[in-house]
């Protein structure tokens, strides 16, 4: 060790070993993949969500929660086995005619909330569900019955 620090320098050394405790811990948390957040807390870098405040995202994430709620209760109330084929099927058209109806209430300048945007989905998803034979007296879409719902369900193409 005087080799390299030249006599008795002790805060040297202390601060090589600081340094070296500082970069050990440096790859400790960089193999386990956290990150230090405020308060000392060890956060996995897995469940970090670096779009959770964006605005746009927020409300995006609110309308797949409403799509969602919309199509369980429909196919829940319609009898349908959650593992049924039809059901991927008529996912996929009502994703379509989803963004069909909702492009169709912006050009009418039609500003949907984000429950509205879920009656939509619904409506959509009820008429394919009944286009396949599913009777229409088990298909009732949540939501609110008033005005704007009809003006919603007219956006269904």
């Amino acid at each position: 060790m005087r080799r390299i620090f030249r006599g008795n320098d002790i805060d040297t050394f202390k601060g090589v070993c600081y340094f070296f405790s500082k970069l050990m811990i440096l790859k400790r948390m960089l193999q386990k993949q956290t990150l230090y957040r405020g308060g000392g807390k060890t956060v996995n870098a897995a469940n970090v969500d670096e779009f959770g405040y964006d605005p746009g995202i927020r409300r995006m994430r609110r309308v797949f929660s409403q799509m969602e709620a919309v199509s369980t209760k429909l196919i829940g109330d319609a009898g349908i086995s959650p593992f049924d084929p039809r059901l991927r099927r008529w996912r996929e058209a009502a994703r379509v005619l989803f963004e069909r109806g909702w492009a169709a209430a912006d050009r009418r300048n039609l500003s949907l909330a984000d429950d509205e945007a879920g009656i939509l989905y619904g409506f959509v998803l009820k008429r394919l569900m009944e286009r396949d034979g599913v009777s229409e007296e088990k298909l009732q879409v949540i939501g609110r019955q008033d005005a704007r719902t009809r003006e919603i369900s007219g956006l269904v193409p």
